[in-house]
């Protein structure tokens, strides 16, 4: 199904809202330029690298700061898309401390939560599991009230001071499983402490 204009600035609103599950922060810093890499399907990164699934365009590459209370988190975000609208991200928040004042599970919760609300959808699947080691929540979920129901696909890995969030969102819901999607969200690599 290839998207109109309003439903791909539907997806583009869903996805940055899936992107900042903290409310309405303002940005401190920001800078944008492509994504580099060889092989331009294949992004590197000091923390992490993945794949683009076959169709996507050059990934954006995109850094800001947001002050918290517990100091400025490092956002980082690598998005692409389809001529037909869909959309994957791999985003990484980078926390000035460890997060100890609560578990992992709430860590990983509050970020579903806020996902889920800002992109005012609800979660139809998840698992928690664990990904290299570090605790890992996968979701799929649905928008609603978006002119064409929209599909997504995401998951939050929680290692140390990085929050990590790999997103997959279409109109069409059974390409969430597609072999293509789950390779990329099985070429994501840590590769901060490895």
């Amino acid at each position: 199904m290839k998207l109109g204009g309003n439903v791909k600035l539907s997806i583009i609103a869903i996805v940055v809202a899936l992107i900042v599950t903290y409310g309405a922060i303002p940005v401190t810093a920001q800078q944008k330029s492509p994504a580099r890499a060889h092989d331009q399907s294949l992004i590197h990164n000091p923390l992490f690298s993945f794949k683009l699934p076959p169709g996507f365009a050059t990934a954006e590459h995109q850094t800001k700061g947001i002050p918290t209370d517990i100091g400025l988190v490092q956002n980082e975000e690598y998005s692409s898309h389809t001529e037909d609208g869909a959309t994957v991200a791999v985003m990484v928040a980078t926390y000035p401390k460890a997060i100890t004042t609560v578990s992992a599970h709430k860590v990983l919760i509050g970020g579903r939560d806020g996902a889920l609300k800002k992109a005012n959808a609800k979660s139809t699947k998840e698992t928690f599991f664990t990904f290299d080691g570090y605790p890992a929540l996968s979701m799929y979920f649905s928008t609603e009230g978006t002119t064409v129901p929209l599909y997504g696909r995401s998951c939050y890995i929680l290692e140390g001071v990085h929050l990590y969030q790999l997103i997959y969102l279409c109109a069409n819901s059974a390409s969430t499983n597609s072999p293509e999607i789950e390779k990329f969200f099985n070429s994501v690599k840590l590769t901060a402490h490895h």
